[in-house]
C-alpha cells in the first residue's frame, strides 16, 4: 500500500496546534489561572477575557484590587484574579474548558469567532442566566455609594430600578433570543467607529494643497482631482469652486468625502517627494477594510432596501435580501450599488499595497509611527493610539528619565511624543462631488450594544461572588472610573467618558443601521462565505466590478449552494426556533402553575409574543409564494 505524506503533514500540523494550546494552558493552570482556589484555603474567582489592549487590563485589576479589599470579601477570604487569554486562542481556551467543567467562574463573551460555545440556545448548557438577577437593585448603587451632587432622579434609578436598567442598552447586548433570558453582562458601551488622523501630516497635505492650487500650471496630480464624467470611465473627486478653494486655504480637516480624498492625494505626493515608500494615507487591514464597508453601506444603498425589506422591520436579512434579488426587486447593476461599490474601491486604493495580508496590529503599528495618515477604528484601541502617537504627560507617576526629552504638547510636558492625534467621522460625498447623486443619510448609531460582556460559567463553585464582582463592577461609581482608565465608554447610564472619547458616543440621528442591501448577512450561509471572498478580492483589486457581478451571480445561481439554498436554511433555522420558543413557553408555564415562580408568568408573555411575531415559521413561504406563485418553496 502506497504511503500518504500528506497525512504525515496534517498528523504534523494537528500536533502542533495540540501542543501548543496545552503550553497555553499547562501555563495557566501552573500560574493557578484556572484553578479555582488557592493552596492557602482562599477562594479564588476567576475572570477570563481576551482584551490585551493597553489600559484594559490594568483597569480590571485596579477594580479587582479595590473589591479585594472590601471588608466583606477580605473576611470571606475571597480574591478575584483575571486572566487575560489572546485573541487567537481565546475561543478554544473557552469550548475546552466549559464543556471539561473547569472553565472560570467569569468569561468573557463574544461572536461566534470568540466561542460557539455561547452562542445560540446551547449557551444555557455551561452559562448561568442572569434574567433574574437583572430584574433586582445592584446593591453597589445603593445611595451611599453614589458620588454626591448626583442628578436624584438618576440617583433613584440607580438605588432602585432593577439591576438590568441601569446599563444603556437595557443588557440587551446578552438576550439570547431562543432561551427568552440573558447570560452576560455588559461593562463597556461599544459606542461608534471613527477616523484616528494624524494632525500634523494632514497640515502638510493641506499646505502642498495650497502650493499646488496656487501653482500655474497646476501639477497633474492636482488637476487629476477635479471630477471628471467625459470619458468611459469616472475620475476625479471634487468640482472647482470658490468654495473648495476657500476650505483648501483654510486649516479645517475635511468635512467631505471628496475632500478627504484631495488629503489622501497630497499624503501620497508627500511621500513620493521625501522618498517615503512606506507612507499611505490610510493604514488600511483586513481588520478595517470592511468598517468603510459598513459606514457607507446605508447612504448608498437606503433606497434599494426600501424594496427588499419584506417583514417591515429595521434589518434587511439576508434572506429578504437574495429573494429579493431573485423577484428582479433590484440587481448589482442599480446604480447607487455601482456607486458604492466604486466608492469603496477608491477609498481602498489609499490603503497598503497587499492590505488583505495585515491584521490590526500591523496596522496600529503604521498609524503610530507615523506611516499613515489615518487609521479607523473604536474607542477600544484610543488609548494605545494616544499613548504611542501622542506619548504620555510627565507626571509624579510618569516622570522623566535621564534618557529621556519632555515635548511641550497642548500645553503639558510629553515623553516619547511624535505628533498629535485627532478624530473625525466618516465623511459622506459632499455637494458638486463624485457619488453625491447616490447617497441618501447617514447610519445611525442608535443600535449600538454594550461590549466587555462577561457570563459566569454554570459549574463554577463561587457564582454568589461571581455575581457580586459583575454587580460591583457595573456600578455608577466603579464602571465610570473603570471605563475611564481603559480609555471606553461607561456601560452605566449617566455615566460620561474621558472628553477626548467624547466623540465616539453614539449619534442616534439617521437611518436605521440595517437599512441597506446585506447579501452577506449572517442568515446567508454558504452564500455569504462566498459573497465576502469575493467581496474582498474586489476591494483588494484582483476583481473588477463586472468579475465580482459574475463570481457572485454565478454563486446565487447555484441549486445546490446558492440563493434557493439560503431560503431553505433560514425556514429550517425558523422552524427549529419556534420550537425552541414552544418549549420554553411550557417549561416556563409549568414554573408558573407548579412552582409559582413569580418570574415565569412574564416569561410566558414574551415567549408567546416571540411565538406569534415567528408565525409558525411561515413568513418566508409567504413572502416566497408572494414572489413566486405557484412556484414550490425550495427543499433539501
Amino acid at each position: 500500500m502506497k504511503f500518504n505524506m500528506n497525512l504525515v503533514g496534517l498528523v504534523l500540523l494537528v500536533g502542533g496546534f495540540v501542543v501548543s494550546l496545552f503550553s497555553v494552558v499547562s501555563r495557566s493552570f501552573d500560574e493557578g489561572a484556572l484553578s479555582q482556589n488557592a493552596g492557602d484555603g482562599k477562594k479564588v474567582v476567576q475572570l477570563m477575557h481576551w482584551s490585551l489592549e493597553p489600559g484594559f487590563r490594568e483597569a480590571m485589576q485596579d477594580v479587582m484590587d479595590e473589591y479585594n479589599a472590601l471588608p466583606h470579601v477580605k473576611e470571606a477570604n475571597v480574591e478575584l484574579r483575571q486572566l487575560d487569554i489572546t485573541e487567537r486562542v481565546y475561543a478554544q481556551v473557552l469550548n475546552v474548558h466549559a464543556v471539561s467543567g473547569t472553565a472560570p467562574d467569569i468569561c468573557g463573551r463574544g461572536g461566534p469567532d470568540k466561542g460557539a460555545i455561547a452562542q445560540g440556545a446551547g449557551i444555557a448548557q455551561y452559562f448561568d442566566s442572569l434574567g433574574d438577577a437583572g430584574l433586582e437593585p445592584n446593591p453597589y448603587n445603593a445611595p451611599q455609594y453614589l458620588p454626591e451632587g448626583l442628578d436624584p432622579e438618576l440617583a433613584d434609578a440607580l438605588s432602585n430600578g432593577p439591576w438590568r436598567d441601569t446599563l444603556i442598552d437595557g443588557m440587551q447586548a446578552s438576550y439570547v433570543l431562543e432561551l427568552q433570558d440573558f447570560y452576560a453582562v455588559p461593562t463597556s458601551f461599544v459606542g461608534s467607529v471613527k477616523i484616528f488622523y494624524n494632525e500634523n501630516l494632514f497640515a502638510d497635505a493641506k499646505a502642498l494643497l495650497v502650493e499646488a492650487m496656487q501653482q500655474s500650471p497646476q501639477p497633474s496630480w492636482y488637476r487629476d482631482l477635479v471630477w471628471d464624467r467625459t470619458g468611459d470611465a469616472e475620475t476625479g473627486y471634487v468640482v472647482d469652486t470658490p468654495e473648495l478653494r476657500a476650505w483648501v486655504l483654510n486649516d479645517e480637516v475635511p468635512e467631505t468625502l471628496g475632500r478627504l480624498m484631495m488629503v489622501c492625494e497630497a499624503i501620497w505626493q508627500i511621500g513620493k517627494q521625501t522618498g517615503n515608500d512606506q507612507l499611505v494615507p490610510i493604514a488600511g487591514s483586513s481588520y478595517s477594510d470592511t468598517m468603510f464597508a459598513e459606514r457607507y453601506a446605508v447612504p448608498f444603498t437606503s433606497t434599494l432596501a426600501e424594496s427588499m425589506n419584506y417583514d417591515g422591520d429595521t434589518w434587511v436579512s439576508g434572506s429578504e435580501a437574495w429573494l429579493s434579488w431573485m423577484a428582479g426587486r433590484w440587481s448589482f447593476e442599480d446604480p447607487a450599488h455601482a456607486a458604492y461599490f466604486d466608492c469603496l474601491r477608491e477609498i481602498c486604493k489609499q490603503f497598503p499595497p497587499g492590505f488583505l495580508g495585515l491584521d490590526r496590529e500591523q496596522a496600529r503599528r503604521r498609524f503610530v509611527t507615523a506611516q499613515a495618515g489615518m487609521i479607523a477604528t473604536g474607542a477600544w484601541d484610543a488609548k494605545s493610539l494616544f499613548d504611542a502617537a501622542q506619548g504620555t504627560v510627565v507626571t509624579e507617576d510618569n516622570p522623566l528619565l535621564p534618557s529621556e526629552i519632555a515635548t511641550e504638547f497642548r500645553g503639558l510636558p510629553h515623553k516619547n511624543h511624535r505628533f498629535g492625534v485627532k478624530i473625525m467621522g466618516f465623511p459622506l460625498p459632499g455637494p458638486d462631488e463624485r457619488w453625491h447623486d447616490h447617497i441618501t443619510h447617514p447610519a445611525s448609531d442608535a443600535q449600538a450594544n454594550g461590549s466587555g460582556q462577561f457570563m459566569i460559567s454554570q459549574r463554577s463553585p463561587n457564582k454568589a461572588w461571581a455575581l457580586d464582582f459583575l454587580r460591583y463592577l457595573t456600578s455608577y461609581s466603579v464602571n465610570v472610573e473603570f471605563n475611564r482608565r481603559a480609555e471606553r465608554l461607561p456601560m452605566v447610564i449617566g455615566g460620561l467618558p474621558k472628553a477626548e472619547l467624547a466623540a465616539f458616543i453614539p449619534n442616534p440621528e439617521g437611518l436605521a443601521s440595517g437599512d441597506r442591501t446585506n447579501p452577506y448577512d449572517t442568515q446567508a450561509g454558504n452564500l455569504r462565505t462566498q459573497y465576502l471572498g469575493q467581496f474582498k478580492n474586489f476591494l483588494s483589486g484582483d476583481l473588477d466590478y463586472d468579475e465580482f457581478v459574475r463570481f457572485v451571480e454565478d454563486a446565487a445561481h447555484d441549486e445546490r449552494t446558492g440563493a434557493k439554498r439560503v431560503m431553505y436554511d433560514v425556514w429550517q433555522r425558523q422552524r427549529d426556533q419556534v420550537r425552541s420558543v414552544e418549549a420554553l413557553i411550557a417549561v416556563q408555564s409549568a414554573r408558573e402553575l407548579l412552582q409559582q415562580q413569580p418570574d415565569a408568568a412574564n416569561k410566558v408573555i414574551q415567549g408567546t409574543r416571540q411565538s406569534a411575531m415567528l408565525f409558525n415559521a411561515t413568513r418566508l413561504k409567504q413572502f416566497w409564494d408572494q414572489e413566486f406563485p405557484g412556484e414550490p418553496f425550495p427543499e433539501y
